[in-house]
């Protein structure tokens, strides 16, 4: 009996030493397929400085993601981290998720849609059974094009939640953001809050609750008795 643990604990310490040599090819080959699928995605050359996996708990972390050609690349990110949360993932039997996102800067005036090639394929668009418990950005920059000027938008820091069923069609959002600023031109707009919670069912889009306050401005929306309706103050 001594000798079958004793075998037994010598293949498991193997077992432990191979997965622990064999670990470095195996993110490396991860953050290759992430870089792939980014560079076919958006059309453009990317590039991961950094990719960690963890067992416990289950997840992953990017550094260092760029998106785009040197020296002003589409995207970049200084860090992004995914976790899946296991037990509830097996109790609801749907992904539970949750993120956090750092330093984000986005240029869509250099964003390119790849042309679509063969034909469209038809199938099976249903909506995705998918819960978010958590997600936070902090520092986010995104520019784009709007009526011929480049538009700026600032974000100091969003956390939210996103919740989708596919069994009865719903899908529920909440976001509270702070220290939004947005810049067009020599005109500039300070946020200092939005809070937003909503989502969308068989009937179309749910409001529950929309605030927005900054630069003496404060816009509420909120719900009636009467569904789909809503009172703005």
């Amino acid at each position: 009996m001594r000798r079958v643990l004793v075998g037994l604990l010598l293949v498991f310490l193997c077992a432990l030493v191979g997965a622990w040599l064999a670990w470095p090819a195996l993110t490396n080959v991860v953050r290759q397929r992430i870089e792939d699928a980014l560079a076919n995605a958006l059309g453009q050359p990317s590039r991961i400085d950094k990719l960690s996996l963890s067992l416990v708990p289950l997840r992953v972390r990017l550094g260092g993601v760029r998106v785009g050609v040197e020296p002003s690349p589409l995207g970049q990110l200084t860090a992004i981290e995914v976790r899946l949360w296991l037990l509830p993932t097996l109790i609801e039997r749907r992904p539970v998720l949750s993120g956090r996102i750092q330093s984000v800067a986005l240029d869509l005036t250099k964003l390119t849609v790849p042309q679509a090639q063969g034909e469209k394929q038809t199938g099976n668009s249903g909506l995705v059974s998918l819960r978010v418990r958590s997600v936070e950005l902090e520092n986010a920059r995104i520019s784009f094009a709007a009526g011929g000027a480049e538009t700026v938008v600032s974000v100091a820091k969003l956390s939210g939640a996103f919740d989708a069923a596919a069994r009865n069609q719903t899908v529920n959002v909440s976001a509270d953001v702070s220290g939004v600023r947005v810049a067009r031109g020599e005109t500039e707009l300070n946020l200092t809050r939005i809070q937003a919670a909503g989502g969308a069912d068989s009937q179309g889009l749910v409001l529950r609750t929309a605030v927005v306050d900054g630069d003496g401005v404060h816009i509420a929306m909120l719900p009636t008795s009467t569904p789909r309706e809503y009172t703005l103050s």
